[in-house]
């Protein structure tokens, strides 16, 4: 027994040795997963501050022959510290050149498809490129760990990390997304139906154009199209006018062409309408909700609820950016979404959109300052229905959409980009902003608000 006691007593001691070597790698193991964790959520914070940057860099190229393009990279600077990554405001420089380095984190170029080049023209693209890196200082230097830090005292130094992120925000050149007053994108049946006194004209919502909107038929030119080789791809029917042009695919016919006032016209190939993703980092938006009394400010949001009812009355201030998951939704009781002057939202919604009673009220009556996009992939995904006679200046593009309606003598000042099934009726109107595209520019300047592309 006594050498059974001397036994388990060494035992206790090697226990003790062992723990003494083994605990402190399960702690650093344990903190190296607490490091490595913490840099990705860095990273997610600098992705978000990227994709703000490069979207409201992208809304100020004007000029595609500009490969300096001053006020573009100025607001991109702006947007990105308006976000903080590691507890401090994202900062991006440059230099105002078109190559990266320590000093210059803003390129502008050119983007054709998911091609990318720095300093090419026609300039339709700028590139942001916030980073957190060795060799840099105050809110570009590298992030401070947690756990790294007590390896630096044994002299072991992981107590500084470097991250970064990057995205390219572009606008269309002419022929782009809202090159139509009304398009029904599907190359199987779309169609756009107009009825019940219902009609399309033009205008410019562009003060320097000198043409506003009066009149019922004073601007003829709006376009109407579709991408389908159907019987009636265009339906125009009881008092309905199309005071514009009328595009369809070989094959196609127009019910009551005497309707169209411009001319009829062959479109071949068929119209791109690529549908367009969510941006990149949409996921690490701040989440919130929108409920009655809200206002969102500057920023990117996350809203998984996005309904309005019962009279709610939401605000918008400054330049905002929504993703939606879930459906969207204003309805009842003269419930609406206020778009203050001056501000602007860009929506990129998953599933349906409802919009009714008093709708969207964008107060600057700028349709650029209302963008609003159905992004998931498939076709008939979703439905939008705007309805209740008040008027929407804004543009849709939901090129997978499976009916697009406006009704109830509601009139949009913009343009409807739909999939299959696009109705018009009871005494609505699409009046189409041509500032939306390039108005004759010959590719001279850009249209359209910007977007994602990488």
């Amino acid at each position: 027994m006594e050498k059974m006691g001397k036994y388990l007593k060494c035992q206790r001691g090697v226990t003790l040795v062992l723990m003494a070597i083994i605990l402190p790698v399960m702690l650093m193991l344990a903190g190296l997963a607490i490091d490595i964790g913490y840099i990705y959520y860095v990273k997610n914070q600098l992705q978000v501050a990227a994709d703000a940057a490069s979207l409201a860099g992208a809304a100020l190229i004007t000029d595609p022959t500009d490969s300096t393009q001053t006020a573009a990279r100025d607001k991109a600077k702006e947007f990105a510290a308006k976000n903080k990554a590691a507890g401090i405001d994202v900062e991006v420089v440059t230099d105002y050149s078109n190559t990266l380095s320590n000093a210059n984190d803003i390129t502008v170029g050119n983007l054709t498809g998911t091609t990318y080049n720095r300093g090419s023209t026609p300039v339709n693209a700028i590139e942001v490129i916030p980073k957190r890196m060795s060799g840099l200082s105050g809110n570009r230097g590298p992030v401070h760990l947690f756990i790294g830090q007590i390896f630096r005292i044994i002299g072991s130094d992981w107590s500084l990390m470097s991250a970064q992120a990057s995205a390219v925000g572009a606008r269309i050149l002419s022929g782009g997304l809202f090159d139509y007053g009304v398009f029904a994108s599907d190359t199987v049946k779309g169609i756009v139906k107009f009825s019940s006194e219902s009609y399309t004209d033009s205008y410019s919502s562009d003060p320097s154009d000198g043409r506003p909107w009066t009149t019922k038929g004073q601007y003829g030119n709006s376009k109407v199209g579709s991408n389908s080789a159907i019987n009636g791809a265009i339906n125009l029917t009881g008092i309905t006018q199309i005071f514009g042009d009328a595009f369809i695919v070989p094959g196609a016919t127009i019910v009551h062409p005497e309707s169209v006032t411009g001319t009829i016209e062959t479109l071949s190939p068929p119209k791109d309408s690529t549908p367009v993703s969510p941006p990149a980092g949409y996921t690490g938006w701040t989440h919130t909700t929108l409920t009655n009394g809200k206002t969102l400010t500057t920023g990117s949001y996350y809203i998984t609820d996005f309904t309005l009812s019962g009279g709610g009355i939401g605000t918008i201030s400054g330049d905002v950016i929504i993703y939606v998951p879930n459906t969207l939704t204003i309805s009842g009781g003269n419930s609406r979404l206020v778009i203050n002057s001056g501000s602007s939202l860009t929506v990129y919604a998953n599933d349906n959109i409802t919009i009714s009673g008093g709708g969207i009220v964008n107060t600057g009556k700028d349709p650029n300052d209302l963008i609003m996009y159905v992004t998931c992939p498939t076709r008939h995904c979703a439905d939008v229905d705007y309805s209740g006679g008040s008027d929407l200046y804004g543009a849709l593009y939901a090129p997978q959409a499976k009916n697009v309606s406006i009704s109830g003598g509601s009139d949009v000042y913009g343009s409807v980009i739909g999939g299959t099934d696009i109705s018009i009726s009871g005494g609505s109107a699409v009046h189409y902003d041509e500032s939306l595209s390039v108005g004759g520019g010959g590719g001279s300047t850009l249209s359209g608000l910007p977007q994602l592309r990488k």
